[in-house]
């Protein structure tokens, strides 16, 4: 188990398909400045022809080196400025004051980057976490832990904290602050691959409970994306317990849980995503389809950017819709878009109450679910 997270969090640092590079914006789009301030190592994107009117903090998965470029460069063609933050050293390389893995990570290195962000943008602009399976892990607790984060977008989410990447035996935490490990899960995966082990650890409510993100306090909208054929994790087991707990405590910002039925684990970003990956005698399957995981990343991509439209335009950001029938996504943009197919349905904490086949997915009345 140790050597196939080990490999995963490789291939997830080579996780975009060469085929990817087509479509999305520019090189000319976008400005990069590479930071290296008060101990952190990002890259800053920035759109070339108008002031940012939402900022991006940005974070990769269990890699945790620099996140996807191709990701950043396209938010920020798209207005938005993306602080894309490294917080380990990852497989492309040793990133120098960085750990080498995902282990014992300090938040205070996170608040570092947040408040460079915070300073570059000044002060009335909204920062929005994005973060793709352990960064969506991050990106969820972080946002937990600060009134000052506006949003968040998890792909391929967890509803728990677990340990540090590699580890076999339990002991080592991912997360600390102050010098002290997060409460996370302690009990070792195992030698079995894939999301049983993972379940095994859902099906049990004190291991829950003890490791449970608190995304109760997270002080805005949310935007969950996750495949119910994701072969890591079981993420979108995970985002319905991450909806359940906001519903039994009264979250009072929207919520969106788009969920896709043929998708791989690696949803976060423009064009097609690794679905397998193959070296020697060695192979993983993420998950899905080609055909289902391009569909899934274009609507999702497309969720993300209306979720951000919106908070840019000032907008209360809507709930996604009902559990309809079909293709059920976030936001009137993507019920026009091409992408939008059978592949992607969501549920909601909207107080609407769409429950209907034949009633459009996001009426005018789409409101906030309070509960």
């Amino acid at each position: 188990m140790v050597r196939l997270i080990v490999l995963v969090a490789l291939l997830l640092s080579v996780s975009t398909p060469a085929s990817a590079q087509a479509g999305g914006a520019q090189p000319d789009e976008a400005e990069r400045l590479d930071v290296a301030h008060n101990g952190i190592a990002a890259r800053y994107y920035v759109p070339v022809d108008r002031p940012p009117g939402v900022a991006v903090l940005l974070l990769g998965g269990s890699d945790c080196g620099y996140p996807s470029a191709r990701a950043a460069r396209d938010l920020a063609g798209a207005g938005y400025a993306v602080l894309a933050l490294a917080y380990c050293s990852g497989f492309n390389g040793p990133i120098e004051g960085l750990p080498a893995s995902l282990a014992n990570i300090p938040l205070e290195y996170v608040d570092r980057g947040f408040d460079w962000l915070r300073g570059r943008i000044g002060s009335g602009i909204p920062i929005v976490m994005i973060g793709e399976s352990r960064g969506a892990e991050l990106a969820l607790f972080y946002a937990a832990t600060r009134s000052d984060v506006d949003g968040v977008i998890a792909f391929s989410p967890s509803s728990l904290l677990w340990g540090a990447v590699g580890d076999a035996t339990g002991t080592v935490p991912a997360w600390t602050r102050d010098g002290i490990p997060l409460p996370r899960v302690t009990r070792p995966l195992g030698a079995a691959a894939g999301p049983q082990p993972f379940q095994a650890i859902l099906d049990e409510p004190e291991l829950v409970r003890a490791a449970a993100i608190p995304v109760e306090r997270i002080a805005g909208p949310i935007l969950l994306v996750s495949s119910r054929a994701d072969n890591i994790w079981p993420a979108a087991r995970m985002a319905d317990q991450i909806e359940q707990r906001l519903r039994r405590n009264g979250f009072r910002h929207a919520l969106s849980n788009l969920q896709f039925d043929d998708a791989s684990h690696l949803l976060m970003g423009p064009g097609p995503g690794r679905v397998t990956f193959r070296h020697g005698d060695f192979s993983i399957h993420f998950g899905g389809s080609e055909q289902g995981t391009l569909a899934a990343r274009t609507s999702a991509w497309e969720a993300a950017k209306t979720f951000l439209e919106h908070l840019d335009r000032g907008d209360r950001v809507p709930a996604g819709s009902g559990d309809t029938a079909g293709s059920r996504n976030f936001g009137d943009a993507i019920l026009n878009s091409r992408a939008a197919g059978a592949y992607a349905a969501s549920r909601s904490c909207g107080d609407t109450i769409l429950n209907s086949p034949q009633r459009h997915p996001l009426s005018a009345s789409v409101r906030a679910w309070r509960a």
